[in-house]
């Protein structure tokens, strides 16, 4: 037989005629290069701008906001509102305003209460469950809040308070709850309560 890139052999050890196959030397670096550029060239085609106007708006980008009968004013432009959750409670949005009250020294709970599940906002305060039960009610008075009921202690010791807004379809519910040496306190701001 003669050194080339086919090699004709027989099958079997009978060596029955007609009965062989051709096997090819095969390069795998060309086979690998190959594969490496269709690779690189199927991914720079991935997405390519299109022709004309786009009705689609990018996920998550800001719309102007328009001036509506917002609270605070006719002329008063609302900001951009967040998203809402649901839960037994009912539904909420899933960030708190701008300038709603919390008490002094009061520090974000990075990602909140894991017991509660998803909520408002969340924050931590290094005072004692009722102080800050107390606190929260006094400073979502200022707000224009009227406290509906003060409950607990529950079983895991936590006093929740549940406001109204000056609109009564608007529901603030506000959990006081201590946790090691320092107490959570969780909010769920109702969707019915204006944002911003």
């Amino acid at each position: 037989m003669s050194p080339g890139p086919r090699v004709q052999r027989r099958d079997g050890a009978r060596g029955i005629r007609g009965y062989h196959r051709v096997v090819e030397r095969r390069h795998p670096v060309p086979l690998a290069l190959a594969t490496v550029v269709l690779a690189i060239a199927a991914a720079a085609c991935g997405t390519a701008p299109t022709s004309g106007p786009s009705s689609a708006v990018p996920t998550g980008a800001a719309t102007a906001p328009v001036p509506t009968g917002a609270p605070g004013g006719d002329g008063r432009t609302p900001a951009p509102s967040p998203g809402t959750f649901v839960t037994s409670w009912g539904e909420a949005w899933d960030a708190l305003p701008a300038g709603f009250p919390v008490p002094a020294g009061a520090e974000p709970a990075n990602p909140g209460d894991p017991a509660e599940g998803p909520v408002s906002g969340a924050f931590v305060v290094g005072r004692p469950v009722d102080e800050v039960a107390k606190l929260m009610e006094s400073a979502l008075g200022s707000a224009g809040y009227s406290t509906e009921a003060l409950g607990g202690p529950l079983e895991d010791g936590s006093l929740v308070l549940d406001s109204l807004g000056t609109d009564p379809a608007c529901r603030v519910q506000t959990r006081v709850r201590g946790l090691g040496g320092t107490t959570m306190v969780t909010v769920l701001y109702g969707a019915a309560c204006p944002w911003g």
